[in-house]
């Protein structure tokens, strides 16, 4: 489904449909074939995806769904909130767990913080951990930071914190450090087929739940 109003209000914001970046082939995967990437400086080459996966992917479940590309890297939740004329906590972020040596997605607003004693609670995880930032690229496929919900290079389990659905629709990471999705609440549940959970640490008295 695609809302021309909001591609031409993104489109004078300098929003276009996503590309792979330079360093990549049309279908997010390295163009060099050496044993190392000199956009990846020191990590071992790997065989990274892009947004093109991701549309791919959700285009084949034939889930509704954009991929917008900035004019420049968001670089972090509150930038990309900024350049959508949105609040941080309208984006949602993907982090990665271990989760009894098992790794998972977990989805969750994007000024908001996993509390590990409720995501073990839900999980029934003994042993629950973050995944360290070098570890999620062969994992995911993506470069940490970049992550999208789906069409991952491991398949995982999901978990999405119930209040990330709040939102009618969900801007979130495409794989793509200057780009991003755009999907209806709904969808995304069907896309990930994730365990809706409540996982969030408390705010602080008197903030708005």
């Amino acid at each position: 489904m695609t809302h021309s109003g909001d591609l031409e209000d993104l489109a004078r914001r300098g929003g276009v449909i996503a590309r792979a970046p330079k360093h990549l082939d049309d279908t997010g995967r390295h163009r060099s074939r050496e044993s190392g990437c000199y956009r990846c400086p020191g990590r071992e080459l790997v065989d990274m995806y892009s947004s093109v996966d991701v549309h791919n992917y959700l285009q084949e479940l034939d889930i509704p769904h954009e991929v917008f590309k900035f004019s420049g890297r968001a670089g972090s939740i509150q930038r990309a909130a900024a350049a959508l004329g949105l609040e941080p906590k309208q984006l949602a972020r993907v982090e990665l767990f271990r989760i009894d040596g098992e790794p998972s997605i977990v989805i969750v607003p994007g000024d908001r913080e996993v509390d590990i004693t409720k995501l073990k609670g839900v999980t029934g995880g003994q042993g629950v951990e973050r995944i360290a930032s070098d570890e999620i690229p062969p994992l995911t496929g993506y470069h940490t930071g970049d992550t999208p919900p789906v069409a991952h290079k491991t398949e995982m389990p999901a978990y999405i914190d119930y209040y990330t659905l709040r939102e009618d629709v969900i801007y979130t990471g495409s794989g793509e450090p200057a780009a991003i999705l755009k999907i209806r609440s709904y969808d995304l549940v069907r896309a990930t087929g994730g365990e809706i959970v409540d996982v969030l640490t408390s705010t602080e008295e008197g903030e708005e739940e």
